[in-house]
């Protein structure tokens, strides 16, 4: 018989029940990231689940202390619920880094592998980050020490309030932390460091040039993309 966990004082069964409630617990602070708070819509699209089962897992949340929900509003992480959720996307940063720039992965299987992997032990984790030098950004450009999203500033320009025919650096993507379907290919192609020529700009999107090809990239998308200009 397997030895029962416990979460938030209640016996869970199962690891994968704590990693699942983990799981919705990092998903409301990248949300946070980038709306300021979550709703149930944008926590079902972002782990492929149904709105009425996010209701379910947000109720156990709120009843352990986990986060708070606002009528009207959406939801936010307590303190609590925050410092579970910065330590986590904390391990995933660092393992995306290592499995990236260490073992040659691509950035949609290193974010994929990190998932899995981002329960591992501490003490594992810390190992790896001290071998590599404690590196300050994941691959994506998102600082290894995640922010509190509550007082987070962060700077550079969206990509869409860019400039036409001006050139930029990305200094960050957060379409990571919410998109599902673009991943393998806007995540993968507007990731740090490089370098897109604004060619046009409309209300629903913008049209860009990515070494030598060029991409339209929907509104919603290039507000997720943080960039520098460049002279």
């Amino acid at each position: 018989m397997s030895k029962q966990g416990t979460y938030a004082g209640k016996k869970t069964g199962s690891r994968y029940f704590k990693e699942s409630l983990e799981d919705y617990l990092t998903t409301v602070y990248r949300l946070q990231l980038v709306h300021g708070i979550a709703r149930t819509t944008y926590i079902a699209r972002a782990l492929g689940v149904k709105p009425g089962t996010v209701t379910k897992v947000v109720q156990r949340l709120e009843k352990a202390g986990l986060v708070k929900v606002t009528k009207f509003k959406g939801i936010e992480l307590t303190d609590r619920g925050l410092d579970i959720a910065r330590k986590i996307i904390r391990k995933h940063r660092i393992l995306e880094v290592f499995l990236s720039e260490y073992l040659g992965f691509d950035p949609l299987k290193s974010h994929e592998l990190a998932h899995k992997m981002e329960h591992l032990p501490e003490e594992v984790i810390e190992a790896i980050y001290e071998r590599m030098g404690r590196p300050k950004v994941c691959p994506h450009g998102n600082p290894i020490e995640p922010e509190d999203p509550r007082k987070i500033h962060i700077a550079g320009v969206k990509l869409f309030n860019a400039k036409k025919g001006h050139k930029y650096r990305v200094l960050r993507s957060l379409i990571w932390c919410i998109r599902r379907d673009e991943r393998s290919v806007l995540g993968q192609k507007l990731k740090y460091g490089v370098i897109v020529e604004i060619v046009d700009i409309d209300k629903n999107s913008i049209k860009i040039i990515i070494d030598g090809q060029e991409i339209q990239v929907p509104r919603d998308d290039a507000e997720l993309v943080i960039v520098e200009e460049i002279t």
